[in-house]
């Protein structure tokens, strides 16, 4: 079973850029699983 914590329901913001050009914004969340971070 899985066990959320806080962060992984905690939104984080995202900004997107290629070189100086921002592309866009999004959010994602992270998570930890089998000792690595991962964001989704």
């Amino acid at each position: 079973m899985t066990t959320l914590d806080e962060f992984s329901q905690t939104a984080v913001p995202l900004e997107q850029y290629f070189n100086e050009t921002k592309l866009g914004n999004a959010t994602g969340f992270m998570w930890e699983c089998a000792g690595g971070h991962y964001l989704a």
